[in-house]
């Protein structure tokens, strides 16, 4: 055999080895992630991954775009980007100092996640000329669900001390299996705490109720501190023709469970229920939609007590959607932060 005919053999081998090998790094296995930023009263945020910076600047209520990243295990963190970053009364008038958010997220290969951060910066922001509220129940197992202004909700068996209320009515409602449900209002007064007391009665008894009294052990706390949250987000479904698919995540702390109904803004046809009895801090499943014009309403889960609602909202055909419930601090408000997850062509 030639030398020149060697050669030439050799350098096909080669070629065929270099093709191999970048196929191989083109198929390798990579997921898709994006950051959304809910807690209403921290500053940016800066998103690191492996100890390098991936993201910057992430504003509240902002949903970033999928970025790809390789398959596997990843060490993710999130930072504040505002710091105090001189000595003296400038530094101290700045935000608090926050600690970095590590966690450890394994990414499968084909698949989209959402990171979210939620919470609340400062204690400050929901404590300021509030009011308390202690509920004793008989039985002791019986449900409770407390309503209140701007949407407040909250829910718990037995007894329960609750504050950082906002000053307002509160309805309270307790239930317990054969016994006659009590339903009633009480006043809770800034810096003050009120009290109710509630027996239920077996069969066709009522409740007696105590009048207000100072003092209560064991609060539970409205504010709860930042956190980051990895949920999955299966868009390898595609929609139904002339449909969509939606979900809800529920981020917003101090709120019970709630169901969305999606109401047909045109008044024909019954509400399609989307979320029942979803709770902080989880997602629904994706549910499909017709693509229409929409009232997308959140109500406390079993009631017909409206938390909060977005009226005359297009759902358009091909789409996947995510429904963000959060609370700001400032008023106790509930507020939907809408995102598009994915939009597909629809021919007409």
């Amino acid at each position: 055999m030639s030398v020149r005919r060697a050669l030439e053999r050799l350098s096909v081998r080669l070629l065929l080895l270099l093709t191999l090998i970048a196929g191989a790094a083109f198929a390798q296995p990579m997921a898709a992630i994006r950051l959304t930023h809910l807690s209403p009263d921290a500053p940016q945020f800066d998103l690191v991954i492996d100890r390098q910076l991936f993201m910057r600047d992430i504003s509240y209520g902002q949903v970033t775009p999928y970025s790809s990243l390789p398959a596997g295990q990843h060490e993710i963190s999130v930072f504040p980007h505002r710091l105090p970053d001189t000595p003296g009364d400038e530094a101290d008038e700045g935000p608090q100092m926050l600690e970095p958010i590590t966690i450890l997220v394994n990414l499968e290969d084909g698949m989209y996640y959402t990171l979210a951060i939620s919470g609340f910066y400062e204690r400050t922001a929901l404590a300021a000329d509030s009011g308390s509220l202690a509920v004793d129940v008989e039985p002791s197992e019986a449900s409770v669900a407390v309503t209140g202004p701007r949407g407040y909700s909250e829910s718990f068996r037995g007894d329960r001390a609750l504050s950082e209320l906002e000053p307002g009515t509160y309805t309270i409602r307790a239930e317990y299996q054969d016994h006659q449900p009590a339903t009633l209002e009480i006043t809770v007064q800034p810096n003050e705490t009120s009290a109710v007391s509630i027996t239920l009665q077996e069969g066709e008894g009522g409740p007696t109720q105590t009048s207000p009294r100072p003092g209560t052990e064991g609060t539970a706390p409205a504010w709860r501190p930042i956190e980051l949250h990895v949920f999955r987000d299966e868009l390898s479904i595609v929609p139904p023709p002339g449909g969509s698919r939606i979900r809800l995540v529920h981020l917003a702390p101090a709120t019970t469970s709630v169901d969305l109904l999606a109401i047909p803004a045109d008044g024909g046809g019954e509400p399609i229920i989307l979320a029942s009895d979803l709770t902080f801090p989880n997602g629904t499943a994706y549910a499909r939609l017709p693509g229409r014009l929409f009232t997308l309403q959140v109500r406390l889960a079993g009631t017909d007590a409206i938390l909060t609602q977005v009226r005359d909202v297009t759902i358009r055909a091909g789409g996947v959607y995510t429904l963000f419930l959060v609370r700001e601090p400032a008023d106790n408000y509930l507020r939907l932060i809408p995102a598009v997850d994915m939009l597909l062509s629809v021919r007409r």
